[in-house]
């Protein structure tokens, strides 16, 4: 049982935790200069923009704020009140 719960709290955690969805472009560009055919230096500069939809919810926001899960909700609950408590 003690099992159960911490697979369930760690569940829980990870699911609200990874709510940051973001969109990532990034462009690498390189420069290398050599001499006599051996390279002497070589730069890397990589460049990402990311952007964040702000208005984009969660799932788990959707889930307790949407009416279409409301049964779900209430079908976890019960199941949760059941069997852990």
């Amino acid at each position: 049982m003690i099992q159960f719960k911490k697979i369930f709290a760690a569940l829980i955690i990870i699911v609200v935790s990874t709510n940051a969805l973001a969109n990532n472009n990034c462009n690498t560009k390189t420069h290398t200069v050599m001499e006599n055919g051996k390279i002497i230096k070589e730069t890397v500069v990589k460049k990402c923009d990311e952007t964040v939809d702000l208005d984009q919810k969660s799932f788990v926001e959707l889930l307790l704020t949407d009416p279409a899960y409301e049964n779900a909700m209430i079908l976890i609950g019960i199941f949760l009140l059941e069997n852990v408590l």
